[in-house]
C-alpha cells in the first residue's frame, strides 16, 4: 500500500525537525514549505522546478531553495540523481521513496523515463560486494527513445 502525502510529510517533516535540533539549525517556514513540495512530487525533479511551484504562492528565492536542498541531502531527505544529458540541471529525488532509482534516458532529445524491475532489484540485493553493505543503488539507462528512433526510421 502506497503511503499518503501525509504520512510521507509526518516522517520527513520529523526527520528533518532532529536534524535541525541535533546540529542547531533554525526551523523556518521555508524549509517546511520546501519539504511539502518535495512530499508532492512522484518523478525526479530540479531546484528550478520546485522554485517556479512554490515560487507561486510563496515568495523563497531560488538560493533558498538551492540551500535547502543542500540541507535536505546531508540530512537524508533527498539525494542528488548522477546524470545530466544535455543539460547542467542537477535532478533530485526524495531519498524514501524506494531504496532504488532506475531510469531510462535518452541521449538524443534528453528524455527520461522511471521503470522498476524487480530482478536487478533482487540481483543487486543478494550480490555481495567486498567489505562494502549497499543501501541503495541508481541504475541509468542510456539509449534513444521511442519518439527519438521513429525519427531516425522514417
Amino acid at each position: 500500500m502506497a503511503l499518503t502525502h501525509d504520512q510521507i510529510y509526518a516522517d520527513l517533516e520529523s526527520q528533518l525537525t532532529e536534524y535541525l535540533v541535533a546540529n542547531n539549525m533554525r526551523k523556518t517556514a521555508e524549509r517546511f514549505a520546501i519539504l511539502d513540495l518535495i512530499c508532492q512530487q512522484k518523478r525526479a525533479f530540479t531546484a528550478e522546478q520546485l522554485h517556479e511551484l512554490i515560487h507561486q504562492n510563496y515568495p523563497i528565492s531560488l538560493a533558498t531553495i538551492y540551500n535547502s536542498m543542500g540541507l535536505f541531502e546531508k540530512c537524508g531527505i533527498v539525494r542528488k540523481l548522477g546524470h545530466a544529458i544535455g543539460t547542467q540541471k542537477i535532478y533530485y529525488e526524495r531519498a524514501k521513496r524506494r531504496g532504488v532509482h532506475m531510469q531510462l534516458i535518452c541521449t538524443n532529445c534528453g528524455r527520461k523515463q522511471d521503470f522498476f524491475d524487480k530482478n536487478i532489484v533482487e540481483t543487486v540485493g543478494v550480490h555481495r560486494f567486498n567489505n562494502f553493505n549497499a543501501a541503495n543503488f541508481s541504475l541509468y539507462v542510456y539509449g534513444q527513445c521511442k519518439y527519438c528512433h521513429k525519427q531516425k526510421i522514417k
